[in-house]
């Protein structure tokens, strides 16, 4: 009987070969590459619409970026823009 990692190993080549591998990358990856974090993409985003739309709220926006709450953060601004 194979080794169980060699099992997973033969079973990912499979299913590569196959078109069927759909690798699952955390957002860690993205920093080595120079890419924004969440915070600095959602501040890069709200200087592209006028603050003005969202100066009410803008220190809430703020706030949950620096509270890592980033989805909130994300809602706060689509409200002040849709």
């Amino acid at each position: 009987m194979a080794h169980p990692v060699k099992e997973y190993i033969n079973k990912l080549k499979q299913a590569y070969k196959n078109y069927q591998l759909v690798p699952f990358v955390g957002a860690g990856l993205s920093f080595p590459f120079e890419m924004p974090g969440w915070g600095t993409l959602i501040d890069d985003v709200c200087k592209g619409f006028d603050y003005d739309l969202l100066a009410e709220r803008k220190e809430e926006i703020i706030g949950l970026v620096k509270e890592h709450r980033y989805l909130d953060a994300v809602d706060e601004v689509s409200y002040g823009i849709i």
